[in-house]
């Protein structure tokens, strides 16, 4: 077999080429995640996560950066619940809302959760002012 590409295939060569080729699969998953493969995306969030603890270092930045994430969580729910509704697509719609409802009760939850006694958490500093 040549290492030289040839200059031309015929149509049933390039059908064979599309039988017998495998999937690139690190190409599919690196377009799901902005470019990053899993492991990177997860490599990557692990190392800002650390940066964040080694900057700040209190049990405050984990409850800061869980309510902050469950916000921006919800808020991407509700957005796509918005969408579905607009495209007439009501059983998505609710279902994009039904979790967004689900990441509500979460952060509830979190907000509850004492750190300790410097734990200075408000709706204010999280830009939610709607909490119960």
């Amino acid at each position: 077999m040549s290492d030289q590409a040839p200059n031309s295939l015929s149509v049933a060569e390039l059908e064979n080429l599309l039988k017998t080729a495998e999937p690139d699969k690190d190409y599919a998953e690196k377009a799901e995640f902005a470019g990053l493969t899993k492991s990177e995306m997860i490599e990557a969030i692990s190392e800002a996560r650390d940066a964040l603890y080694k900057k700040c270092g209190c049990p405050m930045t984990s409850k800061l950066l869980a309510l902050m994430m469950i916000v921006d969580l919800q808020n991407y729910h509700e957005g796509m619940s918005d969408k579905a509704a607009d495209a007439s697509e009501k059983d998505c719609a609710y279902a994009w809302a039904r979790d967004a409802g689900q990441l509500g009760a979460a952060h509830s939850i979190v907000m509850r959760v004492s750190v300790d006694q410097t734990d200075f958490v408000a709706d204010e500093v999280l830009g939610r002012t709607d909490q119960n």
